[in-house]
Parts: structure tokens; sequence; C-alpha cells
């Protein structure tokens, strides 16, 4: 059973499953509108829902009436049997599909009143900022840059985004330090920041041909995981690249702000709008900057295993690292599974076991 609510170029879809006249699932699920009519909706989304489900009803009731023979001719395909799209005008049936739809109009309000106040904390957390920072406008997009090693080894750099006061996680970048020897965080903010910036022209416009695609937009507000000498660093990459963009420093310990050029830093109160925004990024650069580290020192464990194991290249190993995902997932394959990967016999299977063996036992 089907639902649809729409307000304006919103829409939500409820999908209820029914079986022996019993409610066992009810679902949610927004879609895109664009200029698309319900019926056009209703049809495109049970042809994408019911590719993955596991089992396709050999009914499927709305209250709008879908007349697509491409998608009933896929859905009867994959259920191995014919499928029907119905409009019930009576009964149980048209009480649940009413149901449905007044399921998904309660959510699409709620869902919209989330995102109105999402969007008023912040509004709040960046005029905050403007305040305590002294900015001259709004910081539309903010980035947070970390770094994290462990005794040296590994070093890698995160750099988050909120883009109008909102974490916007598929603008996040990584990098791995690679000219600075040993721990040096302010040598390592100053390789990441330079490469960063590296891919942003100086007036923050677009690069032309294929520096297009690598081109990222400049921030409005630059905050470094660090006190007064991590943004002496970051100001020195920003001079250099002829780059005046806001710059503050965030320092753990007492969640101090460090202006670029300040003698002192600024003390906002724990419930500060704009203080919580910077400490989320913060956390965000920080969480992202471990994860990455933890995948080089497990990369690195693994191909230290797989080293000088005679007849394994380079390519033979990324191609079973490929199919089975890990030094312990190679050891525990038989040595007719490994045989399977491109320019692996039998012999090499057997050294490969071999020298895995302790993973076996």
């Amino acid at each position: 059973m089907l639902g649809i609510a729409r307000h304006g170029r919103h829409v939500a879809i409820a999908c209820f499953q029914i079986r022996d006249s019993a409610l066992v699932g009810r679902d949610v699920h927004r879609v895109e509108a664009g200029d698309s009519g319900d019926a056009e909706l209703l049809a495109g989304f049970a042809a994408s829902y019911y590719a993955r489900a596991g089992e396709i009803p050999p009914s499927i009731a709305m209250a709008t009436e879908v007349d697509d023979a491409e998608i009933l001719e896929f859905l009867s395909a994959r259920r191995e049997g014919r499928v029907e799209m119905r409009v019930p005008q009576r009964g149980d049936r048209a009480r649940i599909v009413r149901l449905a739809e007044r399921n998904a109009e309660e959510w699409l309000i709620r869902r919209e009143a989330e995102e109105d106040a999402d969007r008023e904390r912040a509004d709040a957390a960046l005029s905050a900022l403007v305040v305590a920072l002294n900015l001259e406008a709004s910081p539309s997009r903010i980035e947070c840059v970390d770094v994290s090693t462990i005794q040296g080894a590994f070093t890698v750099s995160s750099l988050t985004v909120a883009e109008e006061g909102q974490l916007a996680p598929k603008e996040y970048r990584r990098f791995r330090i690679k000219g600075v020897a040993g721990q040096d965080d302010f040598a390592a903010h100053a390789e990441a920041l330079t490469r960063r910036f590296a891919r942003s022209t100086a007036d923050g416009s677009q690069r032309s041909g294929e520096a297009e695609s690598r081109a990222w937009s400049l921030p409005d507000l630059l905050v470094i995981d660090g006190g007064r000498g991590q943004v002496s660093a970051a100001a020195a990459v920003l001079d250099a690249a002829g780059l005046s963009i806001p710059l503050v420093g965030l320092a753990k310990e007492r969640e101090e702000l460090w202006p670029r050029d300040a003698t002192a830093p600024i003390l906002l109160p724990a419930t500060d709008p704009g203080l919580r925004l910077l400490q989320r990024l913060r956390d965000e650069a920080h969480r992202f900057a471990i994860g990455y580290h933890r995948t080089l020192r497990s990369r690195a464990a693994t191909a230290s295993r797989l080293d000088g194991i005679r007849g394994l290249g380079p390519t033979k190993r990324k191609a079973l690292l490929r199919r089975f995902g890990s030094a312990a997932g190679i050891a525990a394959a038989p040595a007719e599974a490994l045989t399977e990967v491109p320019g692996v016999d039998h012999a090499l299977a057997a050294r490969i076991l071999a020298a895995l063996g302790a993973d076996r036992g």
C-alpha cells in the first residue's frame, strides 16, 4: 500500500506492507519531486523500492492510478508472476491507503518542522560567529583542518566543511602528509593547507579545462584545530597564496578561540551557538582524520605481511586484497579460491598460505 503527500516540491511516500490482512511493516521515504506528477512519482518509487525488496507483492494499492506498462512488466518479471497496481475504492484496502497518505503527510510535517529548527539554529550560530569574530559577513562556507599522527607515523590531515551553518560531509577532504618528518604539527598543518589552497584560485573563481574539476570553493572562515602556533602556520600559507580569509584557531583545553593576530584568546560561553558549531566541525575533523589514520595503518600492516612472498608482486597483491579484503581474508580462503585470481597458480597459493599460516591456526 502506497500513500503520497506533497507540499510544493517536497514529497513523501509511505509504504505499508500487508500480509494475511495484517500490517507487518511500514516506512516513509522522501522523494525528489521535480516536475513529476503523483502518478509518475508513485510508479518510479514502486520500481525503485521493489527492485531492492526481497519480496514483491502481487498487488500494489495506491490512491492515484498508474498506467505504466514498462514498470508493471519489470515488477512482474522480478516476481516471476503477475503484478498489478490498483486504486481501491472501498473496503479495508481503501482505508489503509488513506492511512498511508495520512502517515506520509504527518511525516512530511514533522520533517519540515525539524528542518526549520535546524535552519534557525544554523542562522543563530552564524550570527553569533559574525559578532564574536567581528566578521564582515556571515560565513556561508566554514572549513576546519585537523592533523592526526601517532609517534610521527602516518601523519594525516582532514578538512571538514559546514555550509550555511550545517555540516556538509560530501565536501570533506583528507590528505596524507608526505613532506614532514616526525611529529611537527605546525609543518603538517602548513602542508595540508598549501595543498588545499592549490585547488582554488586567489579570487575563488573556478579554473578552466582539466583543473576545473579539481577546483574547490574558498571558505569564508577557516578554523584550525589548535592555538596560536597552528594559526600562525596557517596565516603564513594564506599570505603566500595571496588569500585574505578570516582565520581562527580552536584550542581544545579551554575551548579558546584564537583569531589571527590576536594577543589574547576569546572565551565564549559553553552555550554559545557559534562556539557549538565550531566544536561540531572540529570534532568531525578529528573523527575523520582518526578514521583515515586507522585505514593507513591497517593497509600498511596488511602489505607488510604480504611482502617478500616470491612471485607475489604489487599487481597480484592488489588483486588478492580486492577479492578477499584483507590478509586475514586471504589466509582464511582455500588454495583453490586463491588460484581464481589471475596470475596466482597452485604453487604461489601454497607460498601465500604458508606465509600467512599464523592466521590459519
